[in-house]
């Protein structure tokens, strides 16, 4: 019940902040703290969640301890940090997951302005979790979205910095080295600009989806490939192979996200920072539909945040054209409600503090 009372509560203030006039600092005060500390001191179940816990108590170390080489090399470091200020597992939590929130926003503020992450913001409440379902990954996820800015900087030097912020993503999940790719998408503004191409990619997308994916799951045949001394991804998504099924999105799934790339597409005024924000768009939804499986999966979450803001804008577009932002609000969280807490079963959990883990 704690999860429909408070996200509740949290929808109605964002509702009151999209009809502002003057956003104020305090606003996104409000927002961060009342995101982190809700979801940052929970438990929040996933499949990873008691290895990370287990990992943090018995296998880290102080400095100038044994540096454990299971996970990469800038997740183990931090940790061992807070070990060393002799730190509890959930103190090391909250302060990761602040961070990450604080990155995003920072990141998505480069890309719209205060009014339109007062709608933002609020809605993607039931997103933000998905950070911490994958905990290292989160961290690399949070810093690509506040680099991506950097991509069509002007300054070509300064469009490097994408480079070095996704490198020091890697040191935390080794998968965002595939994200140095999406630097190049500056070169490709005039296709991205281009309704009809995205239209008919996403055509080429549905088709291969209804025919029973024939390309589902094929990136898990990469996963050998990585399978090393050094790089042991296999022995790390045993656990989820064993216990998680990915397979094609479900017809509701697919519907919702033609709906997000048609809304986004053609509603949406067309600008180098949407040009950007239709190749994540595209990237989320054509890894889902073409391909499936558990390192597809993984990698749509470097996306998952950022398609939702499309979904967002997208769907606020469309109805502003009739003069019904405000409606469009409460549509989307309704719809955010009802897909996260009734339909993914999150109302039939307890909300469990970390305290004591």
């Amino acid at each position: 019940m704690i999860f429909l009372l408070y996200s509740f509560i949290f929808f109605l203030v964002g509702f009151l902040f999209c009809n502002q006039v003057n956003i104020k600092k305090s606003n996104y005060v409000f927002l961060f703290f009342a995101v982190v500390l809700f979801w940052g001191l929970s438990y929040y179940e996933a499949v990873d969640t008691p290895g990370y816990i287990d990992k943090y108590n018995y296998d880290i170390q102080a400095f100038p301890g044994h540096i454990d080489g299971q996970f990469e090399i800038g997740y183990t470091l931090l940790a061992m940090l807070f070990k060393t200020l002799k730190l509890d597992y959930w103190v090391f939590q909250f302060v990761v997951f602040a961070f990450e929130i604080l990155l995003i926003i920072k990141g998505l503020r480069e890309f719209y302005d205060d009014k339109e992450m007062m709608c933002i913001l609020p809605l993607l409440f039931f997103i933000y979790p998905s950070n911490l379902a994958a905990f290292r990954q989160g961290i690399a996820i949070s810093i690509f979205i506040y680099a991506l800015h950097y991509i069509y900087d002007d300054n070509p030097k300064r469009s490097l910095w994408y480079f070095l912020f996704i490198i020091l993503a890697s040191f935390f999940h080794q998968s965002a080295v595939f994200l140095l790719l999406v630097y190049f998408a500056r070169f490709g503004k005039r296709f991205l600009s281009r309704d009809w191409a995205l239209l008919s990619i996403l055509i080429v997308g549905d088709i291969i989806w209804l025919n029973s994916g024939s390309l589902i799951s094929q990136l898990d045949y990469l996963i050998p490939f990585f399978r090393s001394d050094i790089l042991d991804m296999g022995d790390k998504y045993a656990n989820m192979m064993e216990v998680e099924n990915f397979d094609t999105y479900g017809i509701a799934k697919v519907f919702e996200m033609n709906l997000t790339v048609v809304f986004f597409t053609f509603f949406c005024k067309k600008d180098k920072d949407n040009e950007l924000m239709r190749f994540n768009m595209l990237m989320y939804v054509l890894i889902g539909l073409l391909l499936g499986g558990i390192l597809a999966h993984r990698l749509t979450y470097y996306w998952t945040i950022l398609y939702y803001v499309c979904f967002i804008r997208g769907i606020m577009a469309i109805f502003k054209r009739f003069d019904f932002s405000m409606g469009a609000y409460i549509i989307i969280a309704a719809y955010m409600s009802w897909f996260f807490l009734f339909k993914s079963g999150l109302l039939e959990l307890d909300y469990i503090f970390l305290f004591g883990y």
